[in-house]
C-alpha cells in the first residue's frame, strides 16, 4: 500500500502538491495564512489552544469581541453547537 499524500500550498506558483505527509507547522498568534481566506469553527473560550489557533486568522482585540458578544447572548461554546465564520477583509 503506497503512503497517503497530502496537499501543500505553493502560494508562489498558485497551486497545491500532494506530498507525504508531516506536521511541522503550528497555527497562532503571528502566523499570515497564504492560501486559506477563512475559517468555519466552533467559538472557543479565550485561554485556550483552539482561541490561539483562531488569532492566524482573526486579531486578539477582534476575538475578544466576538466571544464578549456570544457570551452576552448566550450562545454555546466549543464543541456545544454554535459556530463563526471568520473570513479575511
Amino acid at each position: 500500500m503506497k503512503p497517503a499524500r497530502w496537499p501543500v500550498d505553493r502560494p508562489e506558483e498558485g497551486r497545491l502538491l500532494h506530498v507525504e505527509p508531516r506536521a511541522r507547522l503550528l497555527l497562532g498568534p503571528g502566523f499570515v495564512p497564504r492560501l486559506v481566506h477563512g475559517l468555519l469553527t466552533d467559538v472557543h473560550e479565550p485561554g485556550s489552544r483552539h482561541h490561539a489557533l483562531l488569532q492566524a486568522f482573526a486579531p486578539l482585540p477582534l476575538l475578544q469581541e466576538v466571544a464578549a458578544h456570544a457570551e452576552a447572548r448566550g450562545y454555546l461554546g466549543h464543541e456545544f453547537g454554535d459556530s463563526c465564520l471568520l473570513l479575511d477583509a
